[in-house]
């Protein structure tokens, strides 16, 4: 990937030319969080289809939810990438819920799998407040407003 290059005057409320580098990580955290809640849901739809589930309401409802939350971080992935602005609390709000359940899962479970977790959601939230990617996703707001 090229460098990261900005307008000359950073203040200047230009958008910058080339995406941030540390805009790479975040997007891709994202998706695989997306594709991730995306095959959840196949996997409880399928469950569903097989008999193996001991609920059906609680299996449409964790369905709905997987599916719902691929859509939603899927868009975000994509906003970041394109420079929108509200993508970053949808990318935010799913890293707290990525750490809130990887603290959950990391007694009963997997260590770590909890572990990976948890850097996973830390690394993206760094990235998310570099001053580069506020930069790319504020871009239609004036500089002095930032």
């Amino acid at each position: 990937m090229p460098p990261t290059v900005s307008s000359p005057n950073p203040d200047d409320g230009r958008r910058p030319s080339v995406r941030p580098q540390a805009l790479v990580p975040l997007v891709m955290i994202v998706a695989v969080q997306a594709l991730v809640l995306g095959i959840g849901a196949a996997f409880m739809l399928y469950a569903m289809v097989t008999g193996e589930v001991w609920s059906v309401p609680g299996a449409i409802f964790l369905t709905v939810v997987f599916g719902g939350g691929c859509l939603w971080l899927t868009n975000a992935a994509r906003g970041l990438w394109h420079g929108k602005r509200w993508p970053r609390a949808a990318a935010f709000t799913a890293q707290l819920f990525s750490l809130v359940a990887a603290g959950a899962i990391v007694r009963p479970f997997s260590t770590l799998g909890a572990v990976a977790l948890a850097v996973a959601a830390v690394v993206a939230m760094l990235c998310l407040f570099t001053r580069p990617v506020v930069d790319w996703t504020t871009q239609e707001v004036r500089a002095d407003l930032r």
